[in-house]
């Protein structure tokens, strides 16, 4: 009878085994599944630079054979600029500083010192107006237009161009003096974005005759 009954009891344990375990094998894949995309890392997100900051270097000359040499710093196309600049021309030298905003044409104001002056202030101000002229940029596809990208409106990563400006001065015991020139600069990028950029060949949807 004993012997009967342990055999029964031997029988129900592996018919409850054979339930329990089965679903626990199914049921770990399926936790397996769930920690995996938790374990995967997540793609990088690239980054967006706000302001591509740029320097820019450069001189030039105006009337009367004043010459000036200006360093400019400075975002992408549109924007603040802020420049620190020498001139020296038969009426003493400059040492100037400037901030002024880039919408299409230039608009700023400076503060000038004058090293040489004897007789009027060695302080003054001045205004300025300036068109910058793109002649040709640089990047990783070699040459480029200036201001054409794939898709997007932008500046080459190394620029080279013209600014004619007009420079009105003023300071305390001497006559307005307008300044008339034009600078050469050469704008450097300074952000890896703007590298990484591909460019607008020159001669891009040129065809042969």
């Amino acid at each position: 009878m004993a012997a009967r009954y342990s055999r029964g009891a031997f029988l129900v344990c592996l018919g409850l085994m054979g339930q329990v375990v089965p679903s626990e094998l199914s049921a770990e894949p399926a936790r397996v599944a769930d920690r995996t995309p938790s374990q995967t890392p997540a793609p990088a997100t690239p980054t967006v630079e706000r302001w591509p900051f740029a320097i820019e270097i450069g001189g030039g000359i105006s009337r009367g054979g004043r010459t000036t040499f200006e360093g400019t710093f400075s975002p992408d196309l549109g924007g603040p600029h802020l420049s620190v600049g020498y001139s020296r021309g038969d009426r003493g030298s400059i040492v100037y500083g400037e901030a002024a905003v880039n919408l299409v044409v230039t608009l700023g104001i400076g503060l000038d010192h004058y090293t040489d002056s004897n007789v009027a202030s060695r302080w003054g101000v001045h205004g300025l107006l300036g068109l910058p002229i793109p002649i040709v940029g640089f990047g990783r596809d070699g040459a480029s237009t200036p201001l054409a990208g794939r898709g997007i409106f932008r500046v080459a990563p190394l620029l080279l161009y013209c600014e004619p400006f007009y420079r009105p001065q003023f300071r305390s015991g001497a006559e307005v003096n307008h300044e008339v020139g034009v600078v050469l600069k050469v704008r450097v990028a300074l952000t890896r974005r703007q590298w990484s950029l591909s460019g607008y060949g020159i001669f891009d949807g040129v065809t042969d005759l």
